[in-house]
């Protein structure tokens, strides 16, 4: 129980964030999907150029050392990115077990919820049937059920992961749109997969509060600037 109202108030942080509220005073038009966690380009962000300049022009942000500097790399180079099959499993997703325990997601359900999420990213964020929050409630298994302490905890868990995608989805429109550097979105981004990782990991809300809390605050930080 404990746990489930620890991802309760996750969400709530995100909340006052203003990145769940779909479309709240985001000002950007851009509904599409993040790939800033892998080397995908597959047409769907409509902010993308996929320059088809030949394979010897294709960046590998494989071999980038860190997960921000690759994440960097991928902000950077949209269009172009070469696609190899350690760069077409998430950032957050690499490092989980194979195996899945209590409270705990394995690699392949992560990797399975990020292939679910981007259909929904064909969706509006706001529209008569729910739109995209409604897609990411359906996909993490929660249905049309409220984030509640009686909700299932994996649901939960894999529901704030959708919603932690959907803030790095906003963070690299904001990035495109010159409002911040793609240094500061692979900075935030990669607090983001951190946080991630940790959910699916079933790691102890005491690591994961403060990293939640620093965000927060990170994005509150880039909104003043």
């Amino acid at each position: 129980m404990e746990n489930k109202i620890f991802l309760s108030f996750i969400f709530l942080v995100l909340l006052s964030t203003g990145v769940v509220a779909a479309g709240a005073g985001e000002g950007s038009s851009a509904d599409t999907q993040t790939n800033s966690e892998t080397n995908v380009d597959d047409g769907a962000s409509q902010r993308e150029t996929n320059v088809d300049d030949g394979a010897s022009q294709r960046i590998n942000c494989e071999t980038r050392e860190t997960l921000r500097e690759r994440v960097k790399c991928r902000i950077e180079n949209k269009g172009r990115l070469e696609i190899t099959e350690e760069a077409n499993v998430p950032e957050a997703c690499r490092r989980l077990e194979q195996t899945e325990a209590v409270g705990r997601l394995g690699k392949e359900r992560c990797k399975a919820l990020y292939a679910n999420v981007r259909g929904c990213y064909a969706l509006p964020r706001v529209s008569s049937e729910g739109g995209r929050d409604a897609c990411f409630r359906r996909v993490a298994g929660l249905g049309t059920a409220v984030v509640s302490g009686n909700a299932d905890k994996t649901a939960l868990r894999q529901y704030v992961v959708t919603l932690l995608y959907e803030i790095e989805e906003r963070i690299e429109a904001k990035q495109e749109t010159g409002d911040i550097t793609s240094e500061q979105a692979a900075e935030v981004i990669g607090m983001i997969v951190e946080i991630k990782e940790k959910i699916m990991n079933g790691d102890s809300r005491d690591e994961i509060r403060p990293m939640i809390q620093e965000l927060k605050i990170k994005i509150k930080g880039l909104d003043n600037e």
